[in-house]
């Protein structure tokens, strides 16, 4: 598929305000479970209820080639206040394909560029990575800084083999946007459980390299069912020391927004997990 690279920003809004400060960034990955117009249609308040506890989120699992259902969550979120990115549909065959969504508030931070995956030699990602090249006020450091934010949903049966790639697509990331501090990869990785067993992980760069860092452990359970527990969801750093990322965890909105199970199981299967960047 081809690569793309699409930049983003004029010099009059790519500058924060010297008297926007912001303590830190919260950033979410979701994989909402074949979002479209029927699910946006159901539970479209719900979402965008979870969503709202982000400064950044990627979506996944979106099916909405017409962004009909986007912008209707769009406008629930608040049209003047927010924006999202997507990625072109990516997959293998043309009867099923999805789109990586980062949905961001403006105020918070400014989307420079996006980056897919070109994965058209080895062909190893059934839906290639998407990135974004962000760029937020740290006060800790009392500088912007950049980094990128990668996407991925790993087809489940071949979570093994895409993530052996996946460090690939990182530094395919990081060359193209050499300003960034480094590039955090996030999203349903299938890490876990039947698609990935503790042996096999421990052949994974991901988790065994140092260079990596990995925000959400083995033990935490990023599923909704209540017969499941498993860490599909994951959050790995590569990169230097201006990334100042805590808080990571499992956000689960249905005891954050009160909901019962029947009502967090047509949402989606997944928790978000999270972290903040100071």
């Amino acid at each position: 598929m081809p690569s793309q690279k699409v930049r983003l920003c004029f010099l009059a809004v790519c500058i924060f305000s010297v008297t926007h400060q912001v303590a830190s960034i919260s950033v979410g990955a979701f994989n909402i479970q074949t979002y479209g117009d029927a699910k946006q249609a159901a539970q479209g308040p719900n979402i965008a209820q979870v969503l709202t506890h982000y400064d950044i989120v990627l979506i996944q699992e979106v099916r909405d080639q017409d962004h009909s259902a986007l912008i209707n969550l769009k406008n629930l979120l608040g049209s003047t206040a927010w924006d999202y990115v997507s990625s072109n549909p990516v997959g293998r065959t043309t009867r099923y394909k999805e789109q990586y969504v980062f949905f961001y508030k403006k105020v918070s931070l400014n989307v420079l560029g996006n980056f897919q995956y070109n994965d058209s030699k080895s062909d190893v990602f059934e839906r290639e990575p998407f990135a974004v090249d962000i760029e937020y006020p740290s006060t800790s450091l009392g500088h912007a800084v950049n980094v990128v934010l990668m996407g991925i949903h790993t087809k489940p049966d071949m979570a093994l083999e895409e993530l052996q790639a996946l460090p690939t697509a990182m530094t395919a990331a990081k060359a193209l946007f050499p300003n960034a501090a480094g590039v955090i990869a996030m999203g349903d990785f299938n890490a876990d459980c039947s698609y990935l067993n503790n042996q096999e992980k421990a052949t994974l760069p991901l988790f065994v390299d140092p260079k990596y860092r990995s925000l959400i452990a083995d033990t935490v359970d990023t599923t909704t069912s209540t017969t499941t527990d498993c860490a599909y969801d994951r959050i790995v750093i590569e990169g230097n020391a201006d990334i100042m990322a805590d808080s990571a965890k499992v956000y689960r909105f249905d005891t954050a927004l009160g909901l019962n199970n029947t009502i967090t199981r047509a949402i989606s299967d997944h928790y978000p997990v999270e972290f903040r960047l100071n």
